[in-house]
Formats: C-alpha cells, sequence, structure tokens
C-alpha cells in the first residue's frame, strides 16, 4: 500500500491529469467515482473474457482504448499476453503512457492515431473495442476494420455506450455535433451481427446491460447531483444480479464473437 501511495504522489507531481484527491482515488471503487456505467462495463468484460483460453491470448489490442483503464486490466488478466491500445486522442495516450510507464514498466504500448488511419502490421488474439464505434464518422466501417485484425479463430468483443449526454458533445475526429439518438438505431444488436457474420464472424455470447435505471444514474452522476454516490452499494448489488438482461433490440450490450478458423490471417494476404 505504500508503495502504490508513492506512485500515485509521484504521478501527482508530474502529470496534471492525476490531481484527484487521494481519498478519492482509493474510495473510488466502492463510491462510484469512476461513473455507474464502468462497474457494468467491467463485470460484462469479465464474463467474457473469463470464457476464454488464457493460453489461447498472446497478443491483444484494445482499439479505442482512451486512457487504458481497460488496456491495464486486460493485461492484468493475460500477464503472459503483448498488449497494445490505440486512440485517436492526445491527451488521453499520454496519459496511458505515463501509467505503462510506472505501473508496467511500459509493458504496454500505445498509440495515438485516428482509427480510419490506423494501419495494423500483424494480425491478435483478441481485439477489444469498448464503446468506440460512434467515435467514428462511419461505424460500420470501424468494425470492418476491427474485424480484419482478429487472427483466425480469435476473438472479438464488442460493446456499444450506454446513451448519455456525454456522447452528445463534439467529438475531434471530424466537426459538428453527433446525436446518438440518431446513430443508435445502426447500431442494434441485429445489425451488428449481421455485420459479423459478413465478416466470417460467429456470435458467441451476448451481454446486455439494464436500461432505465442505469441512464438515470449516469445522467445524475453527469449533473453532478451530491446524493446520487450514497446509492452506489445499493445498485452494485441490484445490477449484479440484473445485468445481464435486458431488451431483445438493445443499443447497449457487449459481445463476444470468434472469427473463422479457416479466414485468411493478415500475413497470409
Amino acid at each position: 500500500m505504500a508503495v502504490m501511495m508513492i506512485d500515485f504522489l509521484r504521478l501527482g507531481r508530474e502529470d496534471a491529469l492525476f490531481e484527484e484527491a487521494m481519498l478519492k482515488r482509493m474510495l473510488r471503487k466502492f463510491l462510484g467515482h469512476l461513473g455507474f456505467g464502468f462497474a457494468v462495463k467491467l463485470w460484462s468484460l469479465r464474463a467474457l473474457v473469463d470464457r476464454l483460453d488464457n493460453e489461447s491470448v498472446n497478443s491483444i489490442v484494445d482499439f479505442g482504448c482512451g486512457d487504458g483503464m481497460y488496456t491495464f486490466w486486460l493485461q492484468k488478466r493475460f500477464v503472459n499476453a503483448s498488449v497494445f491500445g490505440i486512440d485517436g486522442d492526445a491527451a488521453a495516450i499520454t496519459h496511458a503512457q505515463l501509467k505503462s510507464r510506472h505501473f508496467t514498466d511500459g509493458k504496454v504500448l500505445f498509440e495515438c492515431c485516428r482509427f480510419d488511419q490506423y494501419k495494423a502490421s500483424t494480425d491478435a488474439d483478441l481485439v477489444v473495442c469498448l464503446d468506440a464505434i460512434y467515435y467514428t464518422e462511419d461505424g460500420m466501417e470501424y468494425l470492418k476494420k476491427a474485424c480484419s485484425m482478429v487472427k483466425p479463430s480469435g476473438h472479438l468483443i464488442l460493446s456499444l455506450p450506454y446513451l448519455d449526454r456525454h456522447y452528445q458533445s463534439d467529438f475531434g475526429y471530424f466537426t459538428g455535433d453527433v446525436s446518438i439518438d440518431k446513430l443508435a438505431p445502426l447500431y442494434r444488436l441485429e445489425n451488428i451481427q449481421q455485420a459479423l457474420v459478413a465478416q466470417g464472424f460467429i456470435l458467441e455470447e451476448v451481454i446486455q446491460y439494464p436500461n432505465p435505471l442505469l441512464r438515470w444514474l449516469i445522467e445524475a452522476q453527469r449533473s453532478r447531483k451530491p446524493y446520487i454516490n450514497l446509492l452506489y452499494p445499493f445498485w452494485l448489488v441490484f445490477s449484479k444480479l440484473t445485468f445481464r438482461t435486458g431488451h431483445q433490440r438493445s443499443t447497449h450490450f457487449m459481445l463476444l464473437a470468434q472469427r473463422s478458423s479457416t479466414a485468411c490471417s493478415r500475413d497470409e494476404k
């Protein structure tokens, strides 16, 4: 614990992104400072990853990694795998690289690049795309690129974000605001499944998020209502029991799909 606190203090001196109070950092897991949606997403990711054979995952690409929060979790889960994160947000990648140097001795690599400009040199056993499909002008082209980065018999984990105000602002990759309410019908589960099948994937499992309650909690937390985090421990219990349920036509889900073993790898093309 003492070493962890020293590391946090060192990071606090070196980077303005680590200016949060130490107490908040230590308690955020229990008080929901990372957001109510974070817990559901992490539980879903863990449930899907647990279906994979550890020995079959030697390379991982987090396609749309942000500041690396889930990238580092994947590195801890697959300790022998090479892990690489890519995102178009320069500030987030700088943050991720800083954390990688301090907490993994640089084992987790990151690159700042727009999705449409990224060219992978090799395929990966596992490609993870969490809530990133809306950050592109053409989400289906983004999905095709992500699929092309998966090795034959490899896996893709894809999540669609919960609707909230955060996604209705300028993304920074292109001009103009984006209305997720208008985009959401394009990315319903049946549409995504059809696109995956066309790319040679088989859908293995889908976890759908609970809808009305989570949306209300996210919006309340973003509006900084002071009492909302007091509900977090109770919501954890509720969500643990219900996070696999949802509407069949939901646009808020996480899925695991496997690429056909007969597909051509990048090296064979």
